[in-house]
């Protein structure tokens, strides 16, 4: 298959699953998702980051997003006051990346906790908040450190009288020279927008771990990329320290489906790596909250569900009949590791020439709900939420759709959720043109 062959069948398949004038998601346990906002993929603005939480003075639903590619100005707040049906931009908080909406008790104000990158300076820890759900912001710095800071949209955890966020220092190369630590306050601080009111932990490295990196892991056919980030505070299962535990998504390649497990035992203290765990979905970007009712560990993540390393499928196979592709392992006598191809690499291979293999790892176009009791065994609940239907090739799905970097909460018996989607249309999986409003009722009849 030539290159050209392929960007012209590339370009026929983007006019195929075009947008349509509604969005028409799969059957599922959810309640038909509403499109919170789009970006054309032709403007080369993505839509990154969802956030969601309700606003406490008015009960309306909040989703926030930040953008990516040509721009990124901060993050954009968006309302529904029909419990999702429709959406308005109300407000956006300038110079804010990676953030997280968060309230509490007896504070009607909603505040946004994340990153700031910031001309000619690392990325630092900044809080917004807004009196009037979400419309105007008033800003604040926490650090002020010559570090960068990284993160996702990972939760603001409530827990032994305070507010817990894990952050990820990052001092070297992505994932592999992060290290993990926990921004805290009391959650009675009288102004969160003080600095003073923020403690840290201790940071650990992840190269004080990746020797722990189980074997199994690698293969001799793909180069192995191992490091952690976008981290999960959550409530510890230990009911005597004064800490929580975190949690982190894992960059495996070429494996899929592992995170790593720490405990915090105060909020100064060095994070303690306790074990690398199989988690569904630990490629991509996790929220983990724990439900009082039941006890359980809840999240909804990107299961992968082919783990497979082949040929470079775009450029060196040929499309069947039914329009799936031939893979073929690599053969036992080549055993040069190369690299899991790219995005971008598996759009524009100049000839069938291999200079990577397809790790389906990095696959994001299925999402589902686990649960786990202990934070170490998880499961998946019952069939996926969303999932590809436009019908595409299992290859180019993996490539072109994703439902990802979902955050979300508990909503009396719901749960409700902003995901990030790749969907009908998109540049690659990873470039999304869709912020979309889930409900998943009644989630506990499905545990």
């Amino acid at each position: 298959m030539t290159a050209s062959f392929f960007l012209s069948s590339y370009l026929l398949l983007l006019l195929i699953t075009s947008p349509l004038s509604s969005l028409a998601l799969p059957d599922s346990n959810l309640v038909n998702a509403s499109e919170v906002v789009f970006s054309h993929e032709s403007t080369g603005v993505f839509l990154g980051s969802p956030t969601i939480t309700r606003c406490p003075s008015s009960s309306s639903i909040l989703v926030g997003h930040d953008t990516f590619g040509k721009a990124a100005d901060g993050t954009y707040i968006y309302e529904s006051s029909d419990s999702g049906l429709t959406w308005t931009n109300v407000g956006k908080t300038n110079g804010t990346y990676w953030a997280t909406l968060f309230t509490r008790p007896g504070d009607d104000n909603v505040y946004v906790l994340g990153t700031s990158i910031l001309e000619g300076t690392n990325s630092q820890a900044i809080i917004s908040r807004s009196s009037d759900c979400g419309r105007t912001w008033n800003t604040s710095l926490i650090t002020t450190w010559i570090h960068q800071i990284s993160t996702g949209p990972t939760p603001v955890l409530i827990s032994r009288g305070r507010l817990w966020r894990a952050f990820e220092r990052n001092d070297g190369a992505w994932a592999s020279g992060y290290g993990t630590f926990a921004l805290s306050a009391s959650v009675d601080a009288p102004d969160l927008l003080d600095k003073n009111a923020w403690v840290f932990s201790s940071t650990l490295d992840f190269s004080t771990v990746a020797s722990l990196v189980p074997s199994s892991w690698s293969s001799p056919l793909a180069v192995s990329d191992f490091g952690w980030l976008e981290g999960n505070a959550v409530e510890s299962i230990d009911a005597e320290g004064d800490g929580v535990q975190i949690i982190l998504r894992v960059n495996s390649l070429p494996v899929a489906n592992k995170a790593a497990l720490l405990s915090l035992s105060n909020q100064t203290a060095l994070p303690v790596f306790v074990d690398f765990i199989e988690f569904p979905g630990g490629m991509s970007k996790f929220s983990i909250r724990r439900d009082i009712s039941s006890g359980l560990y809840v999240s909804l993540v990107n299961n992968v569900l082919n783990q497979n390393i082949t040929n470079p499928v775009l450029c060196a196979t040929t499309p069947t009949a039914n329009g799936e592709v031939l893979n073929s392992m690599q053969s036992p006598q080549q055993v040069v590791a190369l690299p899991c191809c790219n995005m971008f690499q598996t759009l524009a291979c100049p000839s069938t020439a291999e200079s990577c293999v397809w790790c389906h790892s990095n696959a994001r176009n299925v999402l589902s709900l686990a649960t786990s009791s202990d934070l170490k065994t998880w499961k998946i609940i019952g069939e996926p939420l969303m999932s590809d239907d436009s019908a595409l090739p299992a290859w180019l799905s993996e490539l072109l759709t994703g439902f990802q970097y979902v955050d979300w909460q508990f909503d009396g018996n719901d749960i409700i959720a902003a995901v990030r989607a790749s969907y009908r249309g998109a540049q690659t999986y990873h470039n999304s043109n869709r912020i979309l409003f889930q409900r998943l009722s009644n989630w506990r009849q499905y545990t």
